[in-house]
């Protein structure tokens, strides 16, 4: 299904098109007469002088250039590269601007170079790819790890306990959340010990106790795992799966709720967990399909698209692909659906907002024949090989 894609990153009207966002390097054309006079000959002799300079270069250094709004200075330089007094040098890699970044060397589900990996968009000032050997989207480059999960503060925990109060705090409300979730792993497999990694403040392990688990969390933020060993009552670990005390095949089940997508390794993460799980044993992951009718609709303006939160982006078959990689074969593969918020966000006027239900009732069954509703729900079972 087409989504809205821009321009590929060599096309010279999308490296223009924000020279802030992508940062791109100047030098003088030696075939084109330089300007005699003005603010252009100034910044031609500049680029002379600085071959490489960029938009940023130029404002601090030039007089009067960095004095003008962007807009306009954005101009004078587009219009000097479209008369051929400028030429572009290339883009200025990001991690070399924002010591935030990193880049990544290929890709974590085939192992192909990200070299060639072209931009599908910008959001949030950093650009997601896709890779040429399996088509996974990934942000590239991307926050390093401390950044990434430095947002996770004491007030963004203190706000998700707030928002997910209402029904950890009524068991009857979180049952029903998750026994549809807790039946199906019922029926491929008896209840055993189950892990649930990421497992927050606890809500899905109190359903899956209340079934007949025995239940193991696993839980980075210590506010999280507090509250998790609060609602449970039991075995809550605060760290990183890296270090985590579970023994290989020690466990009958491992979930992973919206964690994957969040990851710096997915492919690495998942190898952990499969030597984690008993041979026969299950996993279990949701993680947001980009291969979906929000995506298609909306595409980098889907809520659930923040390349600065969100690394990956799966769609059933690399997701398909990453699990095979890693010892996994799929009993059961759906789509979910978070209702009719998308097709509100994608009609927009507030005279349609009411045709919204409507269109959602009826794409619904067809989206997830066609796995693509919102989120990708997976069961997966560890080979015995």
């Amino acid at each position: 299904m087409p989504s809205r894609e821009s321009a590929a990153p060599h096309d010279q009207n999308y490296l223009l098109r924000d020279l802030e966002v992508t940062p791109v390097r100047f030098r003088l054309n030696p075939r084109a007469a330089p300007p005699a006079a003005g603010l252009d000959a100034t910044i031609a002799a500049f680029v002379r002088d600085h071959p490489g300079a960029t938009m940023n270069d130029l404002r601090t250094y030039v007089p009067g250039f960095g004095e003008g709004p962007y807009e306009a200075a954005r101009a004078v330089l587009t219009r000097l590269v479209s008369t051929r007094i400028l030429v572009l040098d290339g883009q200025v890699p990001l991690e070399e601007l924002d010591l935030r970044y990193e880049r990544v060397a290929c890709c974590d589900v085939c192992g192909e170079s990200s070299a060639t990996h072209a931009v599908v968009f910008w959001k949030h000032n950093t650009p997601v790819v896709r890779c040429a050997g399996c088509g996974l989207l990934y942000a590239n480059p991307r926050w390093k790890a401390e950044y990434l999960f430095g947002r996770y503060t004491d007030d963004y925990w203190e706000l998700y306990r707030d928002k997910v109060s209402a029904t950890a705090t009524d068991p009857v409300a979180n049952q029903a959340r998750w026994d549809p979730v807790l039946t199906d792993l019922a029926q491929a497999l008896p209840a055993g010990r189950i892990l649930d990694v990421g497992c927050a403040t606890g809500e899905f392990l109190l359903a899956a106790q209340a079934r007949g688990w025995a239940i193991q969390g696993l839980e980075s933020s210590p506010i999280g795992a507090e509250q998790a060993r609060q609602t449970t009552s039991g075995p809550i670990y605060c760290g990183t799966l890296e270090i985590a005390p579970y023994e290989d095949a020690s466990l009958d089940v491992v979930t992973l709720w919206d964690v994957i997508e969040h990851l710096q390794s997915p492919r690495a993460y998942l190898e952990r967990i499969a030597r984690l799980i008993r041979p026969g044993g299950l996993f279990a992951l949701t993680t947001p399909n980009i291969r979906s009718l929000p995506y298609a609709l909306l595409g980098r303006d889907w809520e659930i698209v923040g390349p600065n939160d969100h690394l990956y982006y799966f769609a059933p078959r690399t997701l398909a692909r990453l699990l095979a990689r890693t010892g996994f074969a799929i009993h059961s593969m759906r789509t979910q659906t978070s209702g009719a918020t998308v097709w509100r966000q994608w009609l927009r006027r507030p005279a349609l907002q009411g045709l919204a239900p409507g269109l959602h009732a009826v794409t619904w069954p067809v989206l997830d024949r066609l796995l693509l509703g919102d989120e990708l729900y997976v069961i997966a079972r560890r080979r015995e090989d």
